[in-house]
C-alpha cells in the first residue's frame, strides 16, 4: 500500500468513526496559535486536582519486565500502525490527539501494538500495575503514538486513577495542552478536561523519565496514603 493510500485509509477510518467529517478534516480541527507541543509546557497543571511527588525514574524504581522480544517476533502491528500514523501529521495538534485516541480505541488486539512497548525498561510500571480491561495498554499506546508525532514527554502521562465509589482502577493518558489536562480514555472517543471528571482520583503516573505519586488535596494521609493505595493495587500475575 502506498503512503498516500495509507493516509487516505486512516483518515477515512477516523471520519467513519465520527472523529471528524470526511470533508474539511483539517479545517474542523484548526487551532490557531497555542502551545508548541514539541517543547515542555510552561506550566504543568495538577492532574485531577491532586498533589504530586516525583519519586524517581521508572527504570530505577521497578524491576525489569520479562523480555518479550521472542513473543513479539513476527508481529508487525506496531510498525504498520506507525506508518498509518503519518496520515495524521497534516492535522493540527488537537486533530492529532483526537485521531490517535479514536484509532487506538478501535484496536481489537491492543497487545499486538503494545507488545514491544511493554518490554522497554521505562514501561515497567505498565506491566507491573493492572487496571480494568487492560486500560494501561491503550494509554501507553497513545503515549507512544503522540511521542512519535513530536509531543514532548513532559506533556504526556499515563495516569492510574481510582473510582472510590466503584472500587475500580483505571488508566488513562493525560495530555497537557494550553494549560489544560486533556484525558484520553479507552472506552470513549470523547476527550475531556480532567476537571470534568471529579469521580477520578489520580494516585500514580508515569512517563519515560518520571514516576510520581498523587493524592487529593482533601484526603488524609498525603503521600503515605498514596503509597498504601499503590501497595494494594492489583499486580500483574506475571510480575
Amino acid at each position: 500500500m502506498t503512503d498516500m493510500a495509507k493516509r487516505r485509509t486512516l483518515l477515512g477510518f477516523i471520519a467513519a468513526a465520527g472523529v471528524i467529517p470526511a470533508a474539511g478534516m483539517a479545517d474542523d480541527f484548526s487551532f490557531p496559535g497555542g502551545d508548541d507541543v514539541t517543547r515542555s509546557p510552561v506550566r504543568t497543571p495538577s492532574l485531577f486536582g491532586s498533589h504530586e511527588r516525583v519519586i524517581g525514574k521508572p527504570t530505577e524504581l521497578f524491576p525489569d519486565t520479562a523480555n518479550q522480544d521472542q513473543a513479539c517476533k513476527g508481529n508487525t502491528a506496531m510498525s504498520d500502525s506507525l506508518e498509518m500514523l503519518n496520515g495524521l501529521r497534516s492535522n493540527d495538534v488537537r486533530g492529532q490527539i483526537a485521531g490517535v485516541n479514536k484509532f487506538i480505541n478501535g484496536v481489537v488486539r491492543i497487545n499486538d501494538i503494545t507488545c514491544n512497548i511493554k518490554s522497554k525498561p521505562w514501561a515497567a510500571p505498565i506491566a507491573y500495575l493492572k487496571s480494568e480491561g487492560g486500560a494501561e495498554d491503550y494509554a501507553v499506546a497513545k503515549y507512544v503514538f503522540l511521542r512519535k508525532l513530536g509531543f514532548h514527554y513532559e506533556r504526556l502521562r499515563v495516569v492510574w486513577v481510582g473510582e472510590d465509589a466503584a472500587r475500580t482502577h483505571n488508566a488513562v493518558l493525560a495530555v497537557i495542552l494550553d494549560g489544560q489536562t486533556l484525558v484520553l480514555e479507552n472506552h470513549s472517543s470523547e476527550i475531556s478536561d480532567d476537571r470534568m471528571l471529579p469521580h477520578y482520583h489520580a494516585y500514580c503516573s508515569v512517563n519515560e523519565f518520571r514516576f510520581a505519586l498523587h493524592w487529593d488535596f482533601t484526603s488524609k494521609g498525603g503521600v503515605m496514603a498514596s503509597l498504601d493505595r499503590l501497595a494494594h493495587h492489583p499486580r500483574n500475575s506475571a510480575s
